[in-house]
């Protein structure tokens, strides 16, 4: 897309708000286009077994005292006692399972999320214990946590972002293959089977799917060379294609 047809594209949807449940890889289209202002709500760090899952008093939080971040406690501190996103329909959610990429874990009749952040804190607490395995095996329980998401939800414009690992990077050389390409092979198979479960349980507003020639590793990304820190031109693409479904409920529904 010609560059001056995209900023048109960012002036004239300020105003715009979006409501994010997943990670980095929709967080990050608009913290690398500059329109964090667009963002109404952030939930990541949470698998949407545990989202879905009872709430867990404050009280009950381990200590997390050994993570630095701000963001990082939040995150996990969301993941336990689960607040739900608002129901607005002027703040379309925007939905995508890389955070699906952690184990989850049982404590208390309910579910946790082993994100990188808590990882350091359970491994430490006999209390929690791995809930099941992640992929295809974890089938039915996934459509029950889609269909329970469905309800909370209900009425709600959600937008699918189908996200991917990368398999390739840019480098001084050219493109390069990134390293554990079976790992990548394994979680994009995951994303996959997570997508298509959640599209068949959950009304979407539409879906956000970037062309395979634009899902490449930046090593010059804000957060570090990761399979989901992508080129610029990802999330341009990504943005693209938001504000497109945005002007289809827009006009169906009237909510902008």
């Amino acid at each position: 897309m010609p560059f001056g047809r995209f900023e048109e594209q960012i002036t004239d949807s300020r105003g715009m708000k979006y409501a994010i449940y997943g990670s980095c890889v929709t967080r990050d289209i608009f913290s690398i286009l500059g329109i964090d202002d667009q963002v109404s709500e952030y939930r990541a760090r949470s698998s949407i077994h545990s989202y879905v899952a009872p709430s867990i008093p404050a009280d009950m939080i381990p200590d997390l005292s050994v993570m630095s971040s701000g963001f990082q406690k939040r995150m996990v501190v969301n993941d336990f006692t689960k607040p739900k996103i608002t129901n607005n329909p002027e703040s379309p959610i925007v939905v995508d399972f890389i955070d699906e990429r952690f184990r989850v874990l049982e404590f208390e009749k309910s579910f946790v999320t082993e994100s990188n952040e808590f990882r350091k804190v359970a491994k430490h607490d006999a209390r929690f214990s791995v809930a099941f395995e992640r992929g295809a095996c974890e089938k039915e329980k996934f459509r029950e946590a889609c269909k329970k998401f469905s309800l909370i939800h209900s009425g709600m414009p959600i937008i699918l972002h189908k996200s991917r690992y990368a398999t390739h990077a840019f480098s001084q050389a050219g493109v390069m293959e990134l390293e554990k390409q079976d790992h990548i092979k394994n979680m994009n198979e995951n994303l996959a089977l997570y997508e298509e479960i959640f599209a068949d349980e959950v009304p979407l507003a539409g879906v956000v799917h970037v062309p395979e020639t634009l899902k490449v590793a930046d090593p010059n990304h804000k957060w570090g060379l990761a399979p989901f820190h992508y080129i610029r031109e990802y999330y341009e693409m990504a943005y693209s294609q938001i504000l497109s479904i945005s002007t289809t409920i827009s006009k169906s529904d009237a909510i902008f």
